[in-house]
């Protein structure tokens, strides 16, 4: 049984499936607060028709056991990004 079987992901897994789901993220990180479930984060200053929930569609339909916890753009006055946090 491999670690994903088991909902423990390694950073190489994601990173994988990052790749095969084609999105470029500023940063790839796991959550310190709950157990399993990794951050994605992209900063942007216009957004041109992209989003979080895009993001979030893209690792979905990459791999369906996928678990997308939130979505969500963040706008900032010096810093803007997307967030998507998952397990795997």
């Amino acid at each position: 049984m491999t670690n994903c079987q088991i909902g423990i992901a390694t950073k190489k897994e994601i990173e994988a499936l990052i790749q095969k789901a084609n999105l470029h993220p500023d940063s790839i990180s796991k959550s310190r607060k709950e157990p399993g479930v990794w951050v994605l984060k992209r900063t942007f200053f216009y957004t041109h028709g992209y989003s979080a929930h895009k993001m979030a569609d893209a690792l979905k339909a990459t791999d369906p056991r996928v678990e997308i916890i939130s979505a969500r753009d963040v706008w900032g006055p010096s810093k803007s990004f997307f967030e998507v946090r998952f397990t795997l």
